[in-house]
């Protein structure tokens, strides 16, 4: 028991130190090197922009949390149902998966213009964004997880007579568990980098409309203070599925 606790803090406590490391190490070659301001600035800077421009940087924050939460609920549950689709029902993947490919592959610096063309400049471009980005991981995880299943385990099932949907049930899905859920912690970071990116190019709201406000004006202070919001933010997203597959895994075996 106190083994595992002296892990579960080494795990915790080794990236925070790392992190410390490197910030007291650019601290100190900023100053020791004279770096100019308008091309770097040292790391106490950034949490000192942080606090003097909270009420600016906490509403654009909001918004953009809200594209990323809002995107990525919907591509989640549509990722699984499309995989399950396309692998459960072998004429309906024949028919889609050319599309599904052809979404996947498509980059995101494509789709931006394609979708404020056909959308607008206003929130729903980057929900949508959001959506085809963090909707690719999730099915191509999904997918693969569903497609690798022992088929010794689906004969058994056919062999006792159970059904197209018992098999999903009690096989496909506890046995994909692992993948559905590293779907779900890298189209988390996905999410991150689609709204950011459509905020880059169709928006005045939102953290990257402030990081890239604050970059063409050189406040690299500012820039920083942002950017550790959205480095916060693609964190807490990513443990969020990764907690939930501990209590998840642990009470199905």
């Amino acid at each position: 028991m106190l083994e595992g606790k002296k892990k579960s803090w080494l795990k915790v406590l080794a990236p925070v130190a790392l992190m410390l490391l490197i910030l007291m190490g650019l601290e100190w070659y900023v100053k020791a090197n004279d770096v100019p301001s308008w091309l770097f600035v040292p790391p106490h800077t950034w949490f000192q922009a942080l606090s003097e421009n909270w009420e600016t940087i906490w509403p654009s924050f909001l918004i953009t949390l809200g594209e990323i939460l809002a995107g990525y609920c919907v591509a989640v549950p549509v990722g699984m149902l499309v995989a399950i689709a396309l692998t459960q029902f072998p004429t309906v993947g024949k028919a889609f998966s050319p599309y599904i490919i052809a979404i996947i592959s498509t980059p995101l610096v494509i789709l931006v213009p394609l979708l404020t063309i056909w959308m607008g400049l206003g929130v729903q471009v980057k929900i949508a964004a959001v959506t085809l980005q963090s909707f690719s991981i999730v099915n191509m995880n999904c997918t693969n997880g569903f497609n690798n299943i022992d088929p010794l385990k689906t004969e058994l099932m056919k062999t006792v007579g159970a059904t197209r949907w018992q098999r999903l049930k009690y096989v496909v899905l506890p046995s994909s568990l692992p993948n559905i859920f590293n779907g779900m912690r890298m189209s988390a970071i996905s999410a991150c980098t689609a709204a950011l990116a459509t905020e880059f190019y169709s928006s005045t709201s939102g953290l990257g409309a402030s990081i890239l406000y604050a970059s063409s004006y050189l406040k690299n202070d500012m820039m920083f203070a942002c950017i550790i919001m959205v480095c916060l933010t693609g964190v807490i997203l990513y443990l969020i599925p990764s907690l939930i597959e501990k209590l998840v895994i642990r009470w199905k075996l």
